[in-house]
């Protein structure tokens, strides 16, 4: 006998913004307008990294169930104003889903209902794999190159990005990983837990113009890279044990060539030794630093978003969506 799967009930959908309000309005618009048919109870969190002036966004929403604004104490980044949003959620009880997703419109809000879908027919976190980029030639050749990177440096790759599906069993685990505070496809990656891929195109913004330029793609790139530090270090270190090993090697070639054949040229052996004592001395430097570094990574104690992360909230309201003129209303 075949047991049906109970379906979905209720979704949250966490939202980061950064005085991307227009986008904002129009994305919950929009999401809004989708509920229509479907009988499925939406709740939207919006994460304010401290934007400037504070804001209150406009909406007149009929098939969402609530908005909720939480303003941070400050600018955290992207991925960290995620992180905060995914604690404050892991404690709520009454959500069988988390989305996360950007507020400018260019992650699809037609697919929320399909990465439903497909979390209702799966255990496991349902992740949105990009297709097609809508960025400048430039960017797209930095974020290929990102990726071979990081596949180099960790044997592992990322297609994915921020937005993605984590149902309440899994979101508990996750808001322990100290990798949350810096990436969520990283982490997600990094966690080991089961993954479900979709394949999505990137839409247009709604409004205004990314904050994503090379600097923040460079950022971005490193936060994930160091989820994988112990991996990294593990593999430079072995890189250069190995080129310590091989100058060894070179440096024995050249006495044998010097003392035991009649083959080498004056002075070029007390030349080629030289220099090969400097490229060892360099890479027992660098496989001590490696080391070094891992050593203090493990003896640190790492930053848990689910203990320290809740200290960044400055304010949390309820947005009235019912009017066109949204009003605040303190959440208890």
């Amino acid at each position: 006998m075949v047991t049906m799967q109970k379906p979905i009930s209720s979704c949250a959908i966490l939202i980061p913004i950064l005085n991307d309000w227009a986008a904002f309005e129009s994305l919950c618009a929009e999401i809004d307008s989708l509920l229509e048919p479907r009988d499925l109870r939406i709740d939207i969190h919006v994460i304010d990294d401290h934007s400037i002036p504070d804001h209150v966004p406009e909406l007149n929403l009929s098939h969402v169930h609530a908005v909720y604004k939480t303003r941070l104490v400050n600018n955290l980044g992207h991925q960290r104003a995620i992180a905060v949003g995914l604690v404050m959620l892991s404690q709520h009880k009454d959500y069988d889903y988390v989305v996360v997703m950007d507020g400018d419109g260019e992650d699809c809000p037609e697919d929320i209902f399909r990465l439903i879908d497909r979390a209702n027919s799966n255990d496991a976190i349902v992740v949105a794999s990009r297709r097609h980029r809508r960025e400048t030639i430039t960017f797209r050749v930095f974020y290929q190159l990102y990726k071979q990177l990081f596949k180099l440096l960790t044997g592992r790759i990322i297609d994915f990005g921020n937005y993605c599906l984590i149902p309440s069993k899994y979101l508990r685990m996750l808001v322990y990983h100290p990798g949350l505070w810096n990436h969520l496809a990283a982490t997600l990656a990094h966690s080991r837990v089961p993954l479900e891929k979709i394949d999505t195109n990137r839409c247009v913004r709604y409004a205004g113009r990314s904050h994503m330029n090379f600097t923040s793609l460079l950022i971005h790139g490193l936060s994930a890279i160091s989820l994988y530090t112990e991996v990294v270090a593990a593999r430079f270190l072995i890189l250069s044990l190995g080129m310590l090993g091989m100058s060894l090697l070179g440096i024995g070639i050249v006495v044998v060539l010097r003392y035991f054949t009649d083959l080498a040229i004056p002075g070029w052996a007390t030349f080629t030794i030289g220099l090969l004592v400097i490229f060892v001395v360099q890479m027992i430097m660098v496989s001590m630093g490696v080391v070094f570094v891992v050593l203090h990574r493990r003896s640190t104690s790492p930053m848990i978003p689910a203990r320290d992360a809740l200290i960044y909230v400055d304010s949390q309201q309820e947005v009235n969506i019912h009017s066109s003129h949204a009003i605040k209303r303190s959440v208890t």
